[in-house]
């Protein structure tokens, strides 16, 4: 929300425009599904809170007051709630999954999904053995024979994106199969 220089008039924002369209141009009874992913501002967080009560009514700081239909849903896709107050907590349904448990196939996969792609297919399949063999084995050296300073994901994101750097550097290797 900003103001305009010379009259000191609240300008809407991006979200303010979007969820007034919502709210406003769509009276079907599909269910649609707003999604903020990204760290938790504790400005912008308590701002939500009129919108996560049964209400369900948006105030803005302009006093403009946005009612959202019963068949708007909101998503909060997180990192960690260290700045929500305990108020926005209780609002919210919370799923936490452990980088832990989830563990470091996800990332990999992920990775071969969008930059593997690059790669011809037999490369990304000779990729997918390469990673399954070793990272798993050098996970478990790491666990046994030395002090782990980063997370299991952590380690893994790392090397991934060194391997990327040294195939596509101009005088690399060739990985082809």
């Amino acid at each position: 929300m900003s103001t305009t220089a010379g009259t000191h008039r609240f300008l809407k924002s991006v979200s303010g425009l979007n969820f007034n369209s919502y709210s406003l141009q769509d009276t079907s009874e599909d269910h649609q599904w707003v999604v903020c992913d990204g760290p938790v501002d504790a400005l912008w967080i308590e701002n939500m809170n009129t919108v996560l009560d049964d209400n369900k009514m948006l105030c803005l700081a302009n006093s403009e007051r946005i009612k959202f239909t019963p068949h708007i849903h909101m998503l909060f896709e997180v990192q960690d709630l260290a700045v929500a107050s305990p108020a926005t907590v209780s609002r919210c349904g919370m799923v936490y999954v452990d980088p832990e448990e989830l563990g470091w196939q996800p990332y990999v996969k992920t990775w071969m999904s969008t930059v593997g792609s690059k790669f011809p297919q037999e490369t990304q399949e000779y990729l997918s053995l390469l990673f399954e063999k070793y990272i798993e084995d050098g996970l478990g050296f790491i666990k046994k024979k030395c002090v782990q300073a980063m997370a299991q994901v952590g380690f893994v994101q790392e090397e991934v994106q060194t391997f990327f750097c040294f195939v596509t550097f101009k005088s690399a290797p060739n990985v082809s199969v």
